[in-house]
């Protein structure tokens, strides 16, 4: 197969061997890739990239090049941040298949991690828009229930039907774009009630906890800001 040039957003990223990375990326052009790229190891995880990679047959390519295009350094404005992007990437990787195309979803992990990176968004916002991402995530994965279905689901410590504003909520959220959804006014009781439907959906299509998932859950819960310190590396 002819070599390929792709711009996307690397997912997760592991050495291999002395010199090389394994790199799993979700690109504009061909959606989620895999590959293996040689004698370069400073690339992070979330990065915005462009490669040129040759192509295999059995779905680990060899990456020839990979270009720097956004390191998204911001983040490291805080660990709610940084948490929050990592999650995005880790979510996504797991989520989705290799080699099928969804220029949507591209643009969604591109605007939520861009967004994060923002220097006047505040912990509180970012908190919501965690569940904005997971919410049109898993509508373009074609997992989210219709309003018409009820979004049936069961709060912890029993069962329960779920309020008609969080029915509302959701809908509104999926259907809008994400700054109008940060704009909502929605009750902590309606807020919580979106968290539970969200995280048994997401329990539903995941194998097993995500690590992001975990350390974002202490550090959302944690009330006070927490910032990172810039290493200059």
């Amino acid at each position: 197969m002819a070599i390929q040039k792709a711009e996307g957003i690397v997912l997760k990223r592991k050495h291999f061997r002395e010199k090389s990375l394994l790199l799993s990326l979700y690109t504009y052009q061909f959606g989620k890739i895999n590959g293996i790229l040689k004698g370069k190891t400073s690339i992070q995880s979330p990065a915005y990239v462009e490669v040129v990679f040759y192509p295999h047959k059995k779905g680990l390519h060899f990456i020839s090049e990979c270009n720097l295009k956004d390191s998204f350094t911001n983040l490291n404005k805080s660990l709610l941040a940084l948490g929050a992007a990592n999650y995005f990437s880790e979510l996504v990787d797991e989520l989705t298949f290799p080699e099928q195309r969804n220029r949507r979803l591209f643009n969604l992990l591109f605007v939520a991690i861009s967004f994060l990176t923002k220097e006047d968004i505040s912990e509180a916002d970012i908190r919501r828009f965690i569940s904005i991402f997971e919410i049109k995530l898993l509508g373009l994965l074609g997992v989210f229930p219709s309003s018409g279905s009820g979004y049936h689901f069961h709060p912890r410590g029993g069962n329960g039907s779920i309020l008609p504003g969080t029915v509302a909520s959701l809908s509104y959220l999926k259907r809008e774009d994400m700054k109008k959804g940060l704009l909502l006014k929605i009750s902590p009781q309606i807020n919580r009630q979106i968290r539970e439907v969200l995280e048994n959906l997401l329990s539903v299509h995941l194998e097993k906890k995500l690590k992001s998932q975990e350390f974002l859950e202490k550090v959302a819960s944690s009330p006070t800001t927490l910032k990172l310190r810039r290493t200059g590396k």
